[in-house]
């Protein structure tokens, strides 16, 4: 594992999977992506009665880039004395979380992708979050997700979920474990969840 992709919106959610992710790539010696999805007013439902100047539209770029750096910044401070430290850049794009992450995907050769699970309301939202609900309904790449409360310690368990129809992406994510488990010393599960 070479790359990882790590999808931030900022929040203190998004920020603690950067750590666990940088944490991971210390760990395995991969390098890290830091990646915005801007979400542009014209691109959001009922949007189109509004109008949208291009000028904030840069605004919004430009405030995606500061924020990148300085996420980029606080995860290069953490374990200064670190020998592996990963390199680390930094993308954004307007558009829909999936497709911009598709879109990095395309042009990097990213082997796992990060992001903080939280929720928007409801119950459904409370226990996932909208956004990550989504992209494990519909990214067709090695997600990992990481809760607000998970500690940022050493991988000793890996747990693949699987609904037993092995794609092709589901087969070549399972040989990319192998090495990743190794690499750190852990164990992997298999977990199947029948619904009636």
């Amino acid at each position: 594992m070479k790359n990882i992709l790590v999808l931030t919106d900022f929040s203190p959610e998004a920020n603690h999977a950067a750590q666990y992710a940088y944490r991971l790539a210390v760990a395995i010696k991969a390098d890290l992506a830091l990646c915005n999805a801007i979400k542009v007013p014209a691109e959001m439902p009922l949007a189109s009665f509004v109008s949208w100047p291009m000028e904030q539209s840069g605004d919004l770029i430009s405030e995606s880039d500061r924020e990148l750096k300085k996420l980029k910044i606080h995860l290069e401070k953490l374990d200064i004395a670190q020998q592996n430290k990963p390199n680390i850049w930094v993308t954004n794009q307007c558009g829909p979380l999936k497709e911009v992450a598709e879109n990095v995907l395309l042009d990097e050769f990213i082997d796992l992708t990060v992001m903080g699970a939280h929720g928007a309301g409801g119950i459904s939202e409370f226990i996932l979050g909208s956004q990550s609900r989504y992209m494990i309904d519909n990214f067709d790449a090695p997600l990992l997700l990481v809760p607000l409360l998970a500690k940022i310690k050493p991988i000793k368990k890996i747990v693949f979920a699987t609904d037993f129809h092995f794609t092709q992406s589901n087969k070549e994510f399972i040989y990319l474990l192998v090495p990743l488990a190794k690499s750190l010393g852990a164990e992997i599960y298999i977990s199947h969840v029948h619904y009636d």
